[in-house]
């Protein structure tokens, strides 16, 4: 998903439900999307990552 530097509303959604089935929070896996859309090459910071997963664990 988001390999050719798009990211489809089919990937998107895919990605949301996948997230809800693992038990991660969507309001964080939205932002990450946000954040993936914003970067110039759709690359985050692992640690950046782990970082907005865990705030919403707080």
């Amino acid at each position: 998903m988001h390999c050719d530097g798009i990211l489809h509303e089919k990937e998107a959604k895919a990605i949301q439900q996948i997230a809800i089935e693992m038990g991660l929070n969507p309001n964080a896996t939205k932002r990450i999307l946000d954040l993936m859309h914003k970067a110039p090459n759709a690359m985050i910071n692992p640690k950046l990552l782990l970082k907005v997963f865990q705030e919403q664990h707080n």
